[in-house]
């Protein structure tokens, strides 16, 4: 209930589970307890794999098979992340008008100078 002696709707204090730390929340990729899978064709691409995932302070699981086609999905999201399309503005010529209003007529008279 509210402290405040408020003659309208009883407040009651909410259940501890509803709010508070979350204990199902999704851990990130590439950490210890979620690591990247991945499934390379040599040792070569393994090491070079490897060599970016300590660069970056990530933990991966990687498996060499050359039967199966390579996957490299999860380390391909974390690195090529999409990025803001930015387009060029193009530059217009200016076109510079003077204006001259009479003030007795309603008429307005325009002259391009380039």
């Amino acid at each position: 209930m509210s402290k405040f002696f408020y003659k309208g709707r009883i407040e009651k204090k909410p259940k501890y589970e509803s709010f508070g730390y979350n204990t199902k929340r999704a851990t990130k990729l590439g950490t210890e307890t979620n690591p990247l899978t991945l499934i390379v064709n040599s040792e070569e691409r393994k090491q070079a794999l490897l060599q970016q995932i300590e660069e970056n302070n990530l933990f991966a699981n990687i498996t060499v098979d050359a039967n199966v086609a390579e996957n490299t999905a999860e380390f391909d999201g974390i690195f090529n992340k999409p990025k803001t399309t930015v387009f060029e503005k193009h530059q217009t010529v200016m076109i510079h008008a003077h204006v001259a209003v009479v003030r007795n007529t309603k008429s307005v008279v325009v002259s391009n100078i380039l």
